[in-house]
């Protein structure tokens, strides 16, 4: 089993104290029957939109600070419910293997949609449904719910950039609604949903959950069909092998670092330290070693915290981007 860092045991610690383990058991007891046949049946709309949400990543897209941290937290804690889930397969556990299955699909929820976006995307979602109505009379209420759940993002106040693209998206969607151009508005909206998916989307899950779906249908039958449970959960297992491999575990770590300085600013010695640390782990990374060479530039430089927001955000489309080579290493050549 993969070792943790201690603080990013910590911040797991914090999110699972946030849901109390006795009411997610009950939830899940017994709620079990419609959850599976949920999960099973869902029509592929997430993954459709991850795979719009990948195609548009770039290095200069701005990642809402510290959701990309909280989804890298959340793949490990997939990684881990899978673990549990192969387990009782082996042992023909038919409860655990269920609970284990709905904590891995949950997790890959939270991974789709940040606790700290749901909110945001509720008040999109009800913006989005007053344009597609084309209403008459304008409803500005729904408009101050979206932009106040944007300034109530938490993000820090000496980083506003990403807080001011949303708001500028938000207010130019507004103006339009208010003339009645609901084509201009709509468009708007979809700009602005687009930000909150490349931020829910930091990795590739797409075949990850089919995984874990098949999974789940396999172990939703009176008796599971042990077998084609315990294959999809290794199957879904080998798409988090990133985790587990030297290259990972380096990006994780320079990924921790990186973290670290973002919250130690204005502290700049410290945040020069960590960013240090996170190129040190870099450049012992197999295609990593321009970025850890980008890391120990700014340690020494005019540091603020745009940069180092900055790195953070490449490194995690880095991540993006090498997971699932890592996860499938190509197949050496005979000879």
């Amino acid at each position: 089993m993969m070792p943790l860092n201690p603080n990013r045991l910590r911040r797991i610690r914090s999110f699972l104290n946030q849901h109390n383990k006795i009411s997610l058991l009950m939830a899940v007891l017994g709620m079990l029957l419609s959850s599976w046949m949920g999960c099973v049946h869902a029509a592929p709309t997430t993954d459709g939109v991850s795979a719009q949400s990948d195609r548009r990543f770039d290095r200069s897209h701005y990642l809402i600070p510290g959701f990309s941290n909280h989804l890298i937290d959340i793949d490990i804690l997939v990684y881990h419910d899978l673990l549990s889930a192969r387990r009782a397969a082996k042992r023909h556990d038919t409860l655990r293997l269920r609970i284990a299955l709905a904590d891995a699909n949950g997790h890959l929820l939270q991974m789709a949609t940040p606790p700290t976006l749901a909110g945001l995307r509720d008040r999109i979602v009800s913006v989005a449904e007053e344009i597609q109505a084309q209403s008459p009379a304008f409803n500005a209420r729904t408009w101050i719910g979206l932009i106040a759940s944007i300034q109530h993002l938490s993000i820090p106040k000496a980083d506003r950039s990403a807080r001011e693209q949303l708001l500028q998206t938000a207010h130019l969607g507004q103006e339009h609604a208010k003339k009645g151009h609901w084509r201009q508005a709509s468009s708007q909206i979809a700009q602005l949903t687009a930000e909150i998916e490349i931020t829910a989307h930091v990795f590739p899950t797409a075949d990850l959950r089919q995984h874990v779906r098949t999974a789940i249908e396999a172990a939703s039958h009176g008796t599971p069909l042990w077998k084609d449970a315990a294959r999809a959960v290794d199957a879904a297992i080998n798409d988090t092998q990133w985790l587990i491999r030297p290259n990972g575990q380096n990006m994780i770590r320079a990924y921790d670092s990186a973290v670290a300085a973002y919250a130690e600013w204005p502290q700049a010695w410290d945040s020069r330290k960590s960013l240090r640390q996170a190129a040190w782990y870099l450049q012992r990374t197999n295609d990593m070693h321009k970025l850890g060479s980008e890391f120990e530039k700014a340690a020494v430089s005019n540091l603020n915290l745009p940069t180092i927001a900055h790195l953070q955000h490449v490194l995690a489309l880095d991540i993006h981007h090498s997971r699932d080579k890592m996860s499938h290493p190509a197949p050496r050549l005979p000879g």
